[in-house]
C-alpha cells in the first residue's frame, strides 16, 4: 500500500474500533484528547497571533485529518471534510511568573472538543514580561493523534511560523495523504480469523491475570459522578544533571526508560496504598499493575512515520506483587520481561480492538478502575530547537484521565536534555495534596536510584 500517491486524498471514512472508543470517552467524559505544551523563547519579538493563525491554517491544509470533523451516531461515526471549521485559536496575555500556562493546560484537559466543528484547538499565552517567553498549548482529539505525532506536529507549526516571518509565499502546499485506520494497516497475522483467535486468547490471558492478582489502586478519597470529575495535573522538570544520571543508570542496568519509570510509579503509589491501609511490616504484600503506551508505527504495513497524524499506538499492562524486601531493579526487570512477552504476543495490537469494550464497561461502572498506574513515555522528542527567531525550551504532553478515579498517571518527554513529567489524576477521587505528595515521591525515587545501588519497597532485606 503506497502512502505517497498524490491522488489518494480520500479523507472521509468510518471510524475504526479504537477511534470510536476514544470518541466514546470524549462524548461522555471529555477525556479523549492529548494536550501538548510548548515553551518558546523569542530572540526579539514574541510569536504573534497573526503569524500563528496563518501557520495553523497551513497545518490544517497539510494534514488531512486536521481538516476533518466527526458526524453520525455513536455506532456509525464518520470523519468528514466538508464544512470543517478552522482550528480555533485563543490568545491570553499573562506574566510568565503567574504560571498561567499550567492553569490553561488544566482547562484544556477538562474541556470537550466539539467534534461537529473540528478536532483540534490552540491557545497562545503571550507573556507581558520582558523575558519573551510564550506558550503554545494544543489540544487534539485522541482519535486522530497519538503521543508521537502530537509532539511532532509542533515542528510543523513552528516551521510555518518561521517561513511566514521570512516572507515565504505558499503557492503550492505539499499535502500528506489521508491514511487508512490502524486496523487496515495491521500485519496479515492480526487480521481475519487468525487475528480474532489471538484477541480471544489475549482476553483470556488478561482475565486470568486479573483473577489471580487482586490489584490494588489508590481508591477514592471522594466519589462523585463522572460529570463532576476533573483531570488534575502536576508538572515536574528534571534538570539536565538528574536527567542524564537517570538515563545513564538505566543503560548501566540494561533497561530502557519505560520499565524504570513504571517501577518508580509503582513503588511510590504502592507505598501510599500500604500507608492508607496501615499494612507495614515484614509480611506486607500488595498486588499492583502498570499500563504502558506502546508505539506500533514501525510494525504496521507499511511503516508509518511520526509526521502522519493518527492513533497508531496500543498499550500493555504488567502485573506485580510487591513485598517488603522487593528490589527496585528486580521490579523494573519484571516490568521489562512482561512488556517483552506482551510484545512477542502482540498484546498492543489486541488492545486496539478491545478498548471499546473496556471503555464501555468503565462508563457503566465508573468506580471500578482496575489500573494502579499508567505511564505514557514519548521519550526523546526529536524536533529542532531553533525556528528562526524562536527557540523551543521545553515540550511536554498530557492525556486527560478524569474518568479513571484512583489511577496515578504520568506523561513523560525528554527535550533539550531535560525530562518533563506531567503527573495526571482524577479529582476529587485523588486530591491535589495526595497527587502532589506522590509526584514529589516519584522524583525522590528517581533521585535515589541514581545515588544508590538499589532500594527496596519497604525495608532492606535481612
Amino acid at each position: 500500500m503506497s502512502l505517497t500517491n498524490d491522488n489518494e486524498y480520500v479523507n472521509d471514512r468510518q471510524l475504526c474500533s479504537v477511534e470510536r472508543s476514544l470518541e466514546l470517552l470524549n462524548h461522555y467524559t471529555g477525556d479523549s484528547f492529548g494536550v501538548v505544551i510548548v515553551r518558546i523563547k523569542a530572540k526579539e519579538e514574541q510569536l504573534h497571533e497573526e503569524v500563528l493563525r496563518q501557520a495553523l491554517d497551513l497545518v490544517q491544509r497539510r494534514h488531512p485529518r486536521l481538516n476533518s470533523h466527526i458526524v453520525g451516531p455513536l455506532n456509525k461515526l464518520r470523519f468528514e471534510t466538508e464544512r470543517t471549521q478552522k482550528i480555533p485559536l485563543r490568545v491570553v496575555n499573562s506574566p510568565t511568573q503567574n504560571q498561567q500556562w499550567h492553569k490553561i493546560a488544566i482547562e484544556e484537559l477538562n474541556s470537550k472538543i466539539d467534534i461537529s466543528q473540528n478536532l483540534m484547538r490552540a491557545v497562545l499565552i503571550y507573556s507581558t514580561d520582558e523575558d519573551k517567553i510564550s506558550y503554545l498549548i494544543t489540544a487534539i482529539h485522541h482519535a486522530i493523534v497519538d503521543g508521537l505525532s502530537a509532539t511532532r506536529l509542533q515542528q510543523d507549526i513552528l516551521t510555518y511560523c518561521q517561513k511566514i516571518i521570512a516572507g515565504t509565499q505558499f503557492t503550492q502546499l505539499p499535502r500528506l495523504p489521508a491514511l487508512p485506520s490502524i486496523e487496515e494497516l495491521m500485519p496479515k497475522s492480526r487480521k481475519g480469523i487468525n487475528g480474532m483467535v489471538k484477541r480471544i486468547a489475549f482476553w483470556g490471558r488478561l482475565t486470568i491475570k486479573a483473577l489471580l492478582n487482586r490489584v490494588e489502586t489508590l481508591g477514592f478519597e471522594k466519589i462523585v459522578t463522572v460529570d463532576l470529575r476533573r483531570c488534575g495535573m502536576i508538572h515536574k522538570e528534571l534538570d539536565t544533571e538528574l536527567t542524564q544520571q537517570f538515563i545513564k543508570v538505566c543503560k548501566r542496568k540494561q533497561l530502557s526508560i519505560q520499565p524504570v519509570l513504571c517501577a518508580a510509579m509503582l513503588f511510590t503509589t504502592a507505598r501510599k496504598i500500604i500507608q492508607n491501609k496501615n499494612l507495614f511490616g515484614k509480611n506486607a504484600k500488595i498486588c499492583v499493575n502498570s499500563n504502558s503506551a506502546v508505539d506500533l508505527r514501525r510494525k504496521l504495513n507499511p511503516v508509518i512515520s511520526k509526521e502522519h497524524l493518527g492513533v497508531f499506538a496500543g498499550d500493555m499492562t504488567s502485573f506485580h506483587t510487591l513485598k517488603a524486601n522487593t528490589s527496585f531493579w528486580e521490579l523494573a526487570q519484571d516490568v521489562k520481561q512482561q512488556l517483552r512477552y506482551g510484545t512477542k504476543k502482540g498484546d498492543a495490537f489486541n488492545t486496539t480492538f478491545t478498548n471499546e469494550k473496556v471503555f464501555k464497561s468503565l462508563l457503566a461502572n465508573p468506580n471500578d478502575t482496575s489500573l494502579t498506574v499508567m505511564v505514557t513515555n514519548i521519550g526523546k522528542v526529536n524536533v529542532p530547537r531553533i525556528y528562526g527567531p524562536f527557540e523551543i525550551e521545553a515540550i511536554s504532553m498530557a492525556v486527560s484521565v478524569s474518568i479513571l478515579g484512583g489511577l496515578f498517571s504520568a506523561a513523560v518527554t525528554i527535550f533539550a536534555d531535560k525530562m518533563q513529567i506531567n503527573f495526571l489524576f482524577s479529582e476529587p477521587a485523588t486530591s491535589y495534596e495526595t497527587a502532589e505528595l506522590l509526584a514529589n515521591n516519584v522524583i525522590s525515587c528517581i533521585t535515589e536510584i541514581c545515588q544508590r545501588e538499589d532500594i527496596y519497597f519497604l525495608e532492606p532485606p535481612e
